[in-house]
């Protein structure tokens, strides 16, 4: 009994010593801030000019020519895989990287005072965790290239462009996939694709045509004296439904078949056009954050120039 006495008066001046604690860290901080507060007021020349420094750096900043806009969309890919697709995008973004704006400007066919306003390009694989043929998630930090256990789709990726001209945005989605049109092994491979489209729509024709050859055959076969009182035959109910089914089912297919020819008939395709995701160094939150920055920095350095005596004598000791 004692000892739980004891136990329980423990832990009731446990609690009081942390209720004493946090008052005391309150009235410290308020004892803080209020000085903070004094001191900016006494010398709030100084602070007004560190504080006008920021504003003009934040200004600086976000200039036209230092803002930058992130667009995104999702490419499809009828031809090969995303693993190719992304090499040659990840060849561009090299050159971005290096800044070698003449060699982009020549492999996408664009003016270099176009091509010198790409910031990067860039391409992510889409995560189906599932397994489902569904896109789970985007790899943005590219940490899963080592990771087997994660199922990267083969038929999109997400395609990103930074800009620093937004009206630039079209202009470069188009040379983009004609960059990836025109690649010889991309162009032979849809090329190849397209035939055996057509070869497979023409082999769903044919046996078409000969299952309904074949069903009429036998129709005049097994009706030769079912003659009507007019003169024209009488179609049962069983005759007609004679390979119905398996010619329904071959014309479904070869509507399929055709749907991917008319439709996905290119090596890739956008799902959207490319649309602005995110702007960088937007004027308003950049010129606050530099005013912040400079403010803090020029705050710490008044308290130690108005301080500087005190701190020297106390380091002289």
């Amino acid at each position: 009994m004692e000892k739980k006495e004891k136990e329980e008066l423990d832990l009731f001046e446990i609690l009081r010593a942390a209720y004493r604690f946090f008052l005391n860290l309150l009235s410290n901080i308020k004892t803080c801030a209020m000085w903070i507060c004094r001191f900016i007021f006494q010398n709030k020349a100084a602070m007004i000019v560190f504080l006008l420094l920021g504003v003009v750096f934040g200004i600086f900043w976000s200039r036209p020519s230092n803002r930058a806009f992130v667009a995104e969309s999702e490419m499809k890919i009828n031809v090969g895989d995303a693993f190719y697709i992304n090499r040659l995008l990840s060849s561009l973004n090299s050159y971005c990287l290096n800044e070698d704006f003449r060699s982009l400007s020549r492999t996408l066919d664009l003016p270099i005072d176009q091509a010198v306003k790409i910031g990067a390009v860039k391409s992510y694989f889409y995560i189906d965790d599932l397994n489902d043929g569904s896109p789970d998630r985007i790899d943005y930090t590219e940490s899963l290239d080592a990771d087997t256990s994660y199922t990267k789709m083969q038929d999109r990726l997400l395609l990103q462009v930074v800009t620093i001209d937004s009206s630039l945005i079209s202009t470069i989605q188009d040379a983009l996939i004609k960059h990836i049109e025109n690649n010889e092994y991309i162009d032979n491979m849809n090329a190849i694709r397209m035939g055996q489209l057509e070869e497979r729509i023409l082999s769903f024709e044919n046996e078409i045509f000969l299952l309904d050859s074949l069903r009429r055959l036998e129709y005049f076969k097994d009706n030769k004296s079912r003659i009507a009182f007019d003169g024209t035959l009488m179609l049962a109910e069983k005759d007609k439904r004679l390979y119905h089914g398996d010619i329904l089912a071959l014309e479904k297919e070869k509507e399929t078949l055709e749907w991917i020819r008319d439709v996905k008939y290119k090596p890739v395709k956008m799902a959207s056009d490319l649309s602005v995701v995110k702007v960088t160094n937007k004027p308003f939150s950049t010129i606050v954050k530099f005013s912040l920055i400079v403010f803090i920095i020029g705050l710490f350095a008044t308290i130690l120039f108005v301080n500087r005596k005190s701190i020297v004598n106390y380091l002289s000791r």
